[in-house]
């Protein structure tokens, strides 16, 4: 897993330069984002799996097509044995590979007066009474942390928007080791706070989750620290 903080108002040169890097298709997706904020998050997310794609078969970025599942799964055709999914919020984008389904979740931690109410309607009962444990200082926390889980899971599941959030409990239980059961599967999720200010989850249909995410700096030179991401994240792995 790969955490790469990126610069969310870069020149005009280095906007244009990271766009010229990808497909037709892909940039004129992203010209539709009115923010350049949420311009940078779609390049940096398009350009992220795309070098983990370079790295493994050699093929130029611009030339590596991503389509999506109905529920907006990107996924690479080419490689069906190579499986990703991606998260951004904030300052971070995140990558997630791997030989199994997967998906990660990235939530920037934020104030929120009507948590507990989001609870109430979208967070199982025993995730309710888990999260009611926590003083209120440490509720937001704990809340972004649980809805995390949750996303990633819907994520790797492919299920995405389309499945409840109500119907399965994700919350972190020490006599289950991450595991989780839904649509008759088990599924294992690990959460991480190595980014201040942000709560990250990755699940997996495998057990073996990474200890740790991979973090890189990339505002100054996206493709450049994001390449060296991937290399340190497939030495990982091998």
């Amino acid at each position: 897993m790969l955490l790469a903080r990126i610069a969310l108002e870069p020149d005009a040169i280095t906007q244009a330069d990271l766009l010229e890097a990808l497909p037709a298709d892909e940039r004129a997706r992203i010209s539709r984002f009115r923010q350049m904020a949420d311009q940078m998050r779609a390049i940096a997310a398009a350009i992220l799996p795309r070098l983990a794609i370079h790295r493994l078969h050699g093929i130029s970025l611009d030339q590596i097509a991503l389509p999506r599942t109905s529920s907006g799964k990107p996924f690479y055709a080419d490689d069906p044995a190579f499986h990703f999914n991606l998260s951004h919020s904030g300052e971070y984008v995140g990558l997630g590979v791997g030989s199994a389904p997967l998906g990660i979740d990235c939530e920037q931690i934020r104030a929120n007066r009507d948590q507990d109410a989001i609870a109430r309607r979208f967070f199982a009962p025993e995730e309710q009474q888990w999260l009611a444990g926590f003083s209120a200082a440490a509720r937001a926390r704990r809340f972004f942390e649980l809805w995390s889980r949750k996303e990633s899971l819907l994520k790797a599941t492919g299920a995405g928007l389309r499945g409840s959030l109500g119907s399965f409990d994700a919350h972190p239980h020490p006599d289950r080791d991450g595991e989780v059961w839904f649509g008759g599967q088990c599924w294992y999720i690990r959460s991480y706070d190595s980014l201040q200010g942000y709560c990250v989850a990755l699940c997996s249909a495998r057990p073996d989750l990474p200890s740790h995410p991979s973090v890189v700096d990339a505002r100054d030179d996206l493709l450049a620290a994001a390449y060296a991401g991937i290399e340190a994240l497939f030495a990982i792995d091998t």
